[in-house]
């Protein structure tokens, strides 16, 4: 097998490249001329395709959403390695130990927001292919890095290079921006909502998280003869992962399970929620907790709960796994929802992602993983949705290792610089892999 601790020799450039590029606060802004989702992510771009392109590399900006870095040492009829990565990052939040966007290296650890996603990745990557560059001769594919700014936000960046622009997809491609071994597997999922009418001013709620995350603190003001409030807590943890939290908002039906209002419908509501949600992520007592042993079971979590129009909304977010017959959940949840006055409508369906364990990106993603960790690891599934699902053959590989702790959207983002190093093996190992002259 080669040796590629060569690369180590740039690992002190990487690192104060990474630094640098986390010191751009790429947090989605205000839009501007040039600048679609704002100055930071703008920069941020513009500074990692110039290091591109001072690699030697050739780098192309597009209206600032997205951008790309070529490694072409082969006629571009050839096929091409994808790597999708992004620049834009979620907002720092409070209560760091040390500024969120310094790049700080404190007790040998990198700290910054994007170190880990996915600045640091991508920074890695790019070194990876200028060291092969330097120390190969032969090659069956071309490589590039494709860049997008608004990730975190809404993938208007990535639909902009495949759906405007109309820019060609990589015959293979993966994603630093998700976890090890190889996610292989990434959930379906199904964005819905339950609706119910009150009468108006009746009920204020608020604390309601949004998005994906279960909510974790739940105020209900109810007027009836007399306002009466009523609190709720429990724990935040992303839609794709909801199975480490307690959703605030079911705690509350719970609560007011043997209350009697004086409305109907909110009655029915608190009825609907005790009968066939109770504290429950997985639908059992729906009846559509599909599961499989390839990609776990089917999750839920209710969030996003607001009134508009004097219409009560609350949000639901399914992921579901690669055998779900997701038709019949939708009449499920309909037919569940009708009994006691309420309205299902289904927003979105996004299909699962899967590539089989056989095919050659996910053998080869697996055996550079393997190799440098001197493990034999196999591949997983995953909630979460990445940049793979907008390739044919697309897989997330990495950054996070099972031993580390991920620090991902949380506060004090950060990297060990030993890890660094063994990202820095890996991600070289897997790219030689996948471009490598037979």
């Amino acid at each position: 097998m080669k040796d590629f601790s060569g690369i180590l020799k740039y690992k002190q450039e990487i690192i104060k490249e990474i630094q640098e590029l986390v010191k751009i606060p790429s947090v989605l802004g205000k839009e501007e001329i040039d600048a679609p989702f704002g100055t930071g992510p703008k920069e941020a771009l513009e500074y990692i395709l110039n290091l591109g392109s001072k690699l030697g590399f050739k780098s192309r900006n597009f209206n600032n959403y997205i951008g790309d870095i070529s490694f072409s040492p082969i006629s571009e009829t050839n096929e091409t390695l994808g790597i999708l990565g992004h620049i834009d990052v979620v907002e720092p939040g409070n209560d760091w130990d040390y500024p969120p966007f310094a790049g700080v290296i404190e007790n040998n650890f990198l700290y910054g927001r994007g170190v880990l996603d996915d600045k640091g990745p991508l920074i890695i990557c790019l070194y990876a292919l200028k060291y092969l560059s330097e120390t190969e001769n032969s090659f069956s594919r071309n490589a590039r890095l494709i860049i997008g700014s608004d990730e975190e936000t809404s993938c208007r960046c990535i639909k902009h290079y495949f759906d405007t622009l109309k820019l060609p997809q990589p015959e293979i491609a993966f994603s630093p921006d998700g976890e090890f071994p190889v996610i292989n597997i990434e959930k379906g999922m199904l964005k819905g909502c339950f609706k119910i009418p009150l009468p108006k001013n009746y009920l204020e709620i608020t604390g309601s998280s949004k998005g994906n995350l279960v909510p974790d603190y739940i105020k209900c003001i109810i007027n009836e003869d007399e306002k009466t409030t009523y609190i709720t807590t429990g724990k935040s943890a992303h839609s794709a992962h909801v199975e480490q939290g307690i959703n605030a908002f079911l705690a509350l039906m719970i609560l007011l399970k043997d209350k009697k209002f004086k409305n109907l419908n909110f009655n029915n509501l608190i009825a609907f929620f005790n009968k066939y949600i109770k504290m429950e992520y997985n639908g059992k007592s729906l009846g559509i907790n599909f599961k499989d042993n390839t990609s776990g079971e089917l999750t839920l979590n209710y969030s996003n709960i607001f009134i508009e129009e004097d219409i009560l909304t609350i949000s639901i977010d399914c992921r579901f796994p690669l055998n779900t017959d997701i038709q019949k959940v939708q009449s499920i949840l309909k037919e569940k929802a009708s009994e006691y006055g309420i309205t299902y409508k289904t927003r979105k369906i996004t299909e699962p992602h899967y590539i089989s364990n056989s095919d050659f990106l996910v053998k080869e993603l697996l055996n550079a993983y393997n190799y440098e960790t001197k493990t034999s690891s196999s591949t997983k599934y995953t909630g979460a949705s990445t940049y793979s699902r907008s390739i044919k053959k697309c897989v997330a590989f990495g950054p996070i290792m099972p031993e580390i702790e991920n620090t991902i959207h949380k506060k004090n983002e950060r990297i060990n610089l030993d890890s660094l190093e063994k990202l820095i093996l890996i991600y070289t190992r897997a790219i030689y892999n996948l471009i490598k002259g037979e």
